[in-house]
């Protein structure tokens, strides 16, 4: 689906499928529109209130032509690491205790006496 006929479809309140939100993003994605035909359809799609169906088009659009990065899995954590990791890291660790509390009873009493 081209988007001039999206666009016709969208603004007269019909949901796109899931396959021409698909080709409709694949025009967008890949460069092939105007910045305001893009701007049109995005508007468009708010107004009338996306449907399931077309966030899923554009999100596999966007899935396909997106750039793969190959990650070395040795750095990844398990689920079981996390709280691991939190242990060690100081930033989790409790503060050390006070060598004396932070009021002394007697300016406690006076505090709250005012």
């Amino acid at each position: 689906m081209q988007i001039p006929e999206a666009l016709t479809k969208i603004v007269a309140g019909e949901n796109l499928s899931q396959s021409d939100t698909a080709a409709v993003f694949q025009q967008i994605m890949s460069g092939d529109a105007t910045p305001g035909q893009i701007g049109a359809v995005l508007a468009a799609l708010r107004v009338k209130g996306e449907t399931a169906e077309e966030i899923a088009g554009a999100a596999l659009t966007m899935r396909e032509l997106s750039t793969k990065v190959a990650v070395n899995s040795d750095h990844w954590l398990t689920p079981a690491e996390p709280a691991a990791v939190a242990a060690s890291c100081s930033i989790f660790q409790p503060p050390p205790p006070l060598s004396r509390p932070l009021l002394e009873p007697k300016s406690l009493n006076t505090a709250i006496a005012k």
